[in-house]
């Protein structure tokens, strides 16, 4: 397996949250029995490891500066839980980009960063799903094998 994480990169407040709990919707709709290591609350941001069979996943959605993933290190500790692949936020630049570059430098991850979908007059919550689906796909790819 390719242990890959795979970044939501944008400005403030552009659905990077919302998207990565459609992906996290769907990967427990869509999996039979999948063990969580916490719960996770209704709204707002998530952490949390899915394991699926043998992949574990890890998922992040407070990347800001001076978020959880920078000042509790929720990103290694993700890393060094060993999970297969995570899924996390992040903005452009700066601490949160470094961040999961040094992770996946340490730990040996593969990095896929894709932007979020934004567009000042576009429904959002339909761009959203859309990369949503899009990341679950690739995280289905990388789980069997084909990425």
């Amino acid at each position: 397996m390719n242990k890959t994480i795979i970044t939501i990169y944008g400005r403030y407040n552009e659905g990077k949250t919302s998207t990565i709990r459609n992906v996290y919707n769907m990967l427990m709709s869509e999996t039979p029995i999948p063990i969580m290591d916490r719960d996770v609350p209704q709204e707002g941001d998530i952490l949390v490891v899915l394991t699926i069979g043998d992949i574990r996943i890890g998922i992040e959605s407070e990347g800001d500066p001076n978020g959880r993933m920078i000042t509790e290190n929720t990103l290694q500790q993700l890393a060094e839980s060993n999970c297969d692949i995570i899924l996390c936020a992040s903005r452009t630049r700066g601490t949160s980009v470094k961040l999961i570059d040094h992770v996946a430098i340490e730990f040996n991850y593969n990095t896929l960063w894709t932007s979020s979908n934004y567009s000042p007059r576009l429904d959002h919550e339909v761009l959203n799903t859309r990369l949503a689906e899009n990341i679950k796909n690739i995280i289905d790819d990388i789980r069997f094998g084909r990425l």
